[in-house]
């Protein structure tokens, strides 16, 4: 049996020998530590990530644009994937960027309808918002009940089989509110639309 001091000495030789470093709990990959210094070029003002690899949009914006890919309304991104990152960029998301079929009514976001009562800028308004994000329908009879608990509860961690569909009714919306209170960041572009 080895003892202590000889155990110490082979785990300090291996970790020696891999191209990682520690950072308080974490591993940093030195490749993308590396790569750090891109991040205040990309468009709308990235920012390094402090304590982990990467960059992430400065406080109150997110990545945003039909070139984002499964990024979208992201606020975290790696450094090295920035060249990748065509027509896309970290802003405050407008209302047509959270929820399509959406826009600002000069107050408050709501759903377009070409029969709505309410004008500006040339677009008619709904006078609710009333929109719907595809998903898995967690509610269907082959879905146990504890399954559909944990992923209402959490769908972050929670939602085995995809994200959950959701339909919400609403008068209005905020984008940077309603992205965070239902975790639409989990969706693909598009698929939080109005109805």
């Amino acid at each position: 049996m080895a003892s202590v001091a000889v155990k110490g000495f082979l785990t300090a030789v291996c970790c020696a020998s891999l191209p990682i470093g520690l950072h308080g709990r974490r591993v940093r990959n030195f490749d993308d530590l590396k790569l750090g210094g891109k991040c205040e070029e990309f468009p709308g003002g990235a920012i390094p990530r402090l304590h982990h690899s990467g960059c992430k949009c400065s406080n109150g914006t997110v990545l945003v644009g039909e070139g984002c890919g499964p990024l979208h309304l992201k606020r975290k991104f790696p450094a090295r994937i920035i060249s990748d990152l065509q027509d896309c960029m970290c802003k405050k998301p407008e209302c047509n960027d959270v929820i399509s079929r959406s826009g600002f009514d000069g107050q408050t976001c709501k759903c377009l309808n070409k029969d709505g009562r309410r004008t500006f800028n040339g677009q008619t308004f709904d006078d609710y918002a009333m929109f719907k994000c595809e998903g898995y329908d967690y509610y269907e009879k082959k879905v146990n009940k504890l399954e559909t608990s944990l992923c209402m509860y959490n769908p972050r961690k929670y939602c085995f089989r995809g994200v959950p569909r959701i339909s919400i009714g609403a008068v209005r919306f905020d984008p940077m509110d309603i992205l965070a209170s239902h975790h639409l960041d989990l969706y693909p572009r598009g698929a939080c639309h109005c109805y």
